[in-house]
Order: structure tokens, then sequence, then C-alpha cells
């Protein structure tokens, strides 16, 4: 079996808060959001395809110092079944799995949950659920997927990830960018879903000095940590049992 794997990263101890994993990098992505920080792998590339047994020798490697694996991407779900066997692979070697996810297959999320081959998702959670605002910080629909269809999926993951959280770790993560995302009131609509979940939500902070898919980016400045600690205060005065976490550019 070959799947498309943009690299791997060795004994990562942030993308997983408290563990020490191997971090999988697919590539090819749904999405073609404007401030996309690995637009180099968000395609299907041929230099990127290569045999799923020689993963499964880096993971098996280091499986005495990392006591996890985390899928990322890219969009990792969209090559189900490179990332079945890659799971089932760790979880044969005793690991944690994990998956960062944009969210759009639930079909793939509820085979990883139903067969016990995920322990934590990370939820790249990218806008308000709502069509205008969606497309435009993610860019997702294309000739044959509209945005109301995606959309659709998204709610089904965030049913399966709400009827699943008491057997999953869970985190959200939401970027505030300038031009894009950074108004109080779409945070709230965010923070109104968020809510009714036992996780973390990461709020970051875009960082203009990355190279990103749509580079005039570049030329906004970040919102400041004041501003930040702003959104963040004004989620909990509403929803004060969301658990924060502001995460600096710097």
């Amino acid at each position: 079996m070959q799947g498309y794997i943009a690299g791997v990263l060795l004994n990562s101890e942030t993308l997983w808060p408290r563990n020490t994993s191997v971090v999988i990098f697919f590539s090819g992505c749904d999405f073609k959001c404007p401030s996309c920080i690995k637009p180099t792998i968000i395609d299907f590339k041929e230099e990127f395809l290569i045999d799923i047994k020689d993963v499964k020798e880096v993971i098996k490697a280091n499986s005495h110092i990392s006591n996890s694996v985390l899928f990322a991407g890219g969009e990792p779900s969209l090559q189900r079944d490179a990332l079945l066997e890659l799971a089932r692979y760790s979880k044969m070697l005793s690991l944690k799995t994990g998956i960062e996810t944009n969210g759009s297959k639930p079909i793939v999320l509820r085979q990883l949950i139903r067969q016990g081959l995920i322990n934590f998702v990370s939820l790249d959670f990218k806008a308000p659920l709502e069509p205008v605002i969606f497309e435009k910080i993610t860019n997702s629909k294309t000739f044959f997927v509209d945005t109301e269809e995606i959309l659709m999926n998204l709610r089904r993951t965030l049913a399966i990830l709400k009827n699943n959280n008491d057997k999953i770790q869970l985190q959200f993560k939401t970027t505030i960018i300038p031009s894009l995302l950074y108004k109080k009131e779409e945070i709230l609509k965010m923070a109104r879903i968020i809510r009714h979940f036992n996780s973390t939500w990461k709020l970051e902070q875009f960082n203009p000095k990355v190279p990103t898919l749509d580079q005039n980016l570049k030329n906004f400045n970040s919102v400041s940590p004041q501003f930040m600690e702003n959104l963040k205060e004004s989620c909990l005065e509403q929803y004060p049992n969301l658990r924060i976490q502001i995460v600096s550019c710097n």
C-alpha cells in the first residue's frame, strides 16, 4: 500500500499536549485556506508518494521514545486506507493515536472511533458554520461539492465528537486572522458551539511572518496580545465553562 506522505516529525512534544509523538504529515487537502501555513503539502504530489511500510518502520524505530502517533496534514482523512493501516499498526505497538483534521470527512472519523483506533482529535475549527464567511476563510467549495454540503459534514463531525466525547481527548483550534476572522461576534458564534464539549479551545494568533497560501496576508499585522485576551474574555463572559488557551505567534 502507498500513501502521499509529506514528512515525519519525530518526538514532538507540542502538537499533542502531554505526549511525545511521531507526527505523520499526510499531503493533500480539500480546503485551500488563504492562511494555510503548509501550502507546499496541500496537493497530492508524486514526490510524496511512498510505501506505507516505510512509514511503519519509522514508527517502530521510535516507539521506545514516543508514546503516540499523530496524523496531521494536509488532511489525513482524505487517505482513509493508509490512515487506517497506520492507526492499526500504531495500536499494535501499544501507542496512542491522534489526528489533526478539518472535520470534512465524518465517515472516516466515525470509523476510527468505532474501531478504537483514535485517542485524540484536534479539530481545526476554521470559522462559524455559515456559508459566506466559511467559504471566505477556507476556499473549500468545488465544482462537485458546495459549501452547504461541507458544512453539513462538519455538523456531522461535531455530532460524532459530542457523542464520543467521553472516549477521546478533544481539542479545538481556531486562528485569529486579520481581514478574515477576527470579529467578536464571529468568535462568539463558534464559542456557542464549543461550549457543549469537554475540550480545550486554542485561539491562535496569526503570524504574518510565516509563508501562507495567500502571500498577501503577510501585508497585515497580527492582532495584538491584548486583542486576543479581549476575545477570550468576551467568550468567557457568555460561556464561562469554556477552557480557552491563547497561543501567541511570538
